[in-house]
Order: C-alpha cells, then sequence, then structure tokens
C-alpha cells in the first residue's frame, strides 16, 4: 500500500514539475513575442495611434508623436472622437469619424489636417480598423509634400489650359486680323493697278499711303506674335543698354504718324534731348508702339496724345497720355491679364487682337519695372511705365 502511494505521489509529481517546466518556458516566448510587437509599432516609418474601443487612445509610437510634435504623455487617455486637439476643426467636419462602419468591419481611409501645438499644420493620410479585441489602430503617412506636388501639378495644368486656350484664341485673332490687312493691302493696290494712269497724283499717293499703313500694322501684329512666343518659350531677347529716350519716341512717332494723320489726331514726344534710360531698345519701341497704337485707336477724330516722362529717383516715368473715350473700371481691372479681356473696337472700328498690352507687360517686366493705366471714362488715358535710369 504504500510502495502503491509512493508510485502515485512520484507521477504526480513529475506531472507537476513537466507542467512547471512548460509554463517556465511559454513565458519567455509570449514576452518575446509581445517586445516584437511593441517594436514594430514603436519604430514603424508610419504613425501609430491605438485606441480603446470606447475611443480613447492607449498607445502612440514616435513616429505619430513626431508628426504630431506632442509627447506621448499627452496624447494617451485624450478621446479621439473629441480631436480639436489633434485637428483642425475643417479636417473634422469634412472627414467625421465613422466609429459605426469602424464596428461592421470596414477599413475607413481620410486625409485629415494635423494642428501642430506651434500652430502650423500638415496633411496625413489616416487609415484606420477595429481589431479583433475590439481595439482601433490608426496608421497615419505624412502627405503634405504629396499634396504640395499635386498643388503644383494642378496650377501648371491650369497654366497649360489656359496658355493652349490663349494660343488657340490669338491664332484665331491673328488669323482673322492679318486675312483683314492683307485683303485691305490687296484690294488697294488693285485699285491703283487698275487705274494707276486715271489717277492723280494725289490719288496715287493717297492709295499707296492706305496700303502701307495696313502693310505696317500687319507687320506690327506679326512681331507682337513673335515676341508673345518667345516669351512663353522663355527666349526672348533682352540686351538692355544706355538710351536717349528721345530717339525711341521719334523713331516710333514717325512710323504711326499716318495712321494719326488719317484720324486728324496730333501726337506730341515731350521729352527731354538729355533723358537717358537703361533699356533694350526693340523692347522699348515694342512698348511706345502699343501703347501710341491704342491710343489712336481710342481717341476720335481731332484728338491729341502726348508722350512725356519723369525721373524719379533710380527710376524714368514714362507716360503715353490720350484725350480719348477712357476705360471703364471694369475693363481697368482686367488690362494688362487677358489679351482677350481689351480686344475692343476703337473709334473708326479699328479691330486688334488685344495682345499689345501683355506684350508691354512682359517687356516692362523684364526690365523689372511697373506698367499701370489711369483712365476716366469720356475724359481719356494715361497709360505709364517705369524703367531704370543709367
Amino acid at each position: 500500500m504504500a510502495q502503491t502511494d509512493r508510485k502515485r505521489n512520484k507521477v504526480a509529481g513529475e506531472k507537476a514539475f513537466a507542467k512547471a517546466n512548460t509554463n517556465t518556458e511559454s513565458i519567455p516566448a509570449v514576452n518575446e513575442s509581445e517586445k516584437k510587437l511593441s517594436n514594430l509599432i514603436e519604430f514603424a516609418d508610419d504613425g501609430i495611434l491605438i485606441g480603446s474601443h470606447e475611443g480613447y487612445i492607449t498607445e502612440a509610437n514616435s513616429c505619430f508623436c513626431e508628426i504630431t510634435g506632442r509627447k506621448k504623455e499627452d496624447l494617451i487617455g485624450k478621446d479621439i472622437s473629441l480631436g480639436k486637439f489633434l485637428f483642425t476643426s475643417e479636417s473634422i467636419e469634412n472627414a467625421p469619424f465613422r466609429f459605426d462602419l469602424l464596428k461592421k468591419g470596414e477599413t475607413i481611409v481620410s486625409e485629415r489636417e494635423i494642428l501642430r501645438p506651434d500652430g502650423s499644420t500638415l496633411m496625413v493620410e489616416m487609415r484606420t480598423k477595429m481589431m479583433s479585441d475590439g481595439s482601433y489602430q490608426s496608421i497615419f503617412r505624412d502627405i503634405t509634400g504629396q499634396k504640395k506636388k499635386e498643388t503644383q501639378l494642378r496650377k501648371y495644368a491650369e497654366e497649360l489650359r489656359k496658355l493652349n486656350a490663349d494660343k488657340d484664341l490669338f491664332i484665331s485673332i491673328l488669323a482673322h486680323d492679318l486675312s483683314n490687312h492683307f485683303n485691305s493691302i490687296i484690294a488697294f493696290l488693285d485699285i491703283l493697278k487698275n487705274n494707276f494712269r486715271k489717277f492723280t497724283k494725289k490719288e496715287t499717293e493717297d492709295q499707296i499711303k492706305i496700303a502701307h499703313g495696313s502693310a505696317e500694322t500687319a507687320f506690327s501684329l506679326l512681331q507682337d506674335f513673335l515676341v508673345w512666343t518667345k516669351a512663353q518659350s522663355g527666349f526672348i531677347h533682352f540686351e538692355p543698354k544706355i538710351l536717349r529716350f528721345v530717339s525711341i519716341c521719334n523713331d516710333v512717332q514717325n512710323n504711326l504718324k499716318y495712321y494719326a494723320k488719317g484720324k486728324n489726331i496730333t501726337l506730341h514726344c515731350r521729352i527731354p534731348d538729355d533723358l537717358e534710360v537703361k533699356a533694350d531698345v526693340q523692347m522699348m519701341k515694342t512698348v511706345l508702339r502699343n501703347l501710341i497704337t491704342n491710343a489712336i485707336k481710342f481717341t476720335p477724330p481731332r484728338g491729341k496724345i502726348e508722350v512725356f516722362a519723369e525721373k524719379k529717383e533710380n527710376m524714368v516715368e514714362i507716360t503715353v497720355s490720350d484725350n480719348g473715350v477712357g476705360i471703364e473700371p471694369d475693363i481697368q481691372e482686367k488690362l494688362f491679364k487677358d489679351f482677350s479681356a481689351f480686344s475692343t473696337e476703337g473709334t473708326n472700328g479699328e479691330k486688334g487682337s488685344g495682345l499689345g498690352l501683355l506684350i508691354c507687360k512682359i517687356c516692362i517686366e523684364k526690365h523689372d519695372g511697373k506698367i499701370w493705366a489711369e483712365s476716366t471714362p469720356g475724359k481719356g488715358s494715361n497709360f505709364k511705365f517705369t524703367v531704370s535710369a543709367p
């Protein structure tokens, strides 16, 4: 009997020893598994936030703390559903927390704006899922740089869309305007050819002047187009030199005198002989030609156009003044912004592409100057621009 008891006790002891050994070995295994999981969370490249089933934050890794600019102890215990301490109000309004969908097993992906303690913000992608134990795990990825790139790409796309629209519109206007000018040249030359022996010397001269004026206008339009295309491509030629501005003004005025004479408009270049500017001569001629041409276009017959200048510190302010029809305030706001906005008929029904003012803006900005307009409807306009003094 005693032997049987000893045998029974031995078996029981061996079982207890085996069980003890089994438990002793399993505890380190569990601890090691938890440590690995903890390290995976802590050293993840993305921010990780874990919350209880009630929505309280129970864990946050270093990456999340770095993203949000907050310490872990400041996050633990906070109610994520009251997330205004962590996200901007607009972010919560645009993407409310959907615990109802999470409880159905769905993974919720949203973009949110993190509000950092210093007042700065950054965009994150938040991916949240309910775990098997009822807790929530959210993975946060900083997408601020990505969003900036997307915004920049959208900006580029919009600029490209506008450039293409401008190009298509301008080419159609250019083709129409050039056709009109060349039709005019051909018509007057045809009249001259068929009536050369019948016309008086004065009549012949008048026909030649009209054809010459149309040819010059067509040529100026082509020059504007070349400047515009070069500017869009970034290949615009710029060679500033010290120039006597009166010489530029006189050259442009002489080229436009027949156009002005046709409307009985007087041109006056009131520039001091010794006034110098540091500028590209071709660009200055382009700017003056466009501004004076516009002034002639919008000034009624027997009007007056003056060009004068004033030196202000290290800049020279040039003004092209007319006593024409003036410009309405809503149109003034669109000047130098969109060439289609100012394509308006002149006082004699003159047509134009509206590109001239944009060309002027491109040229003046190349000189680090400014260009603007001051106008009173019914009383005339003053178009002003600045260039550097030597």
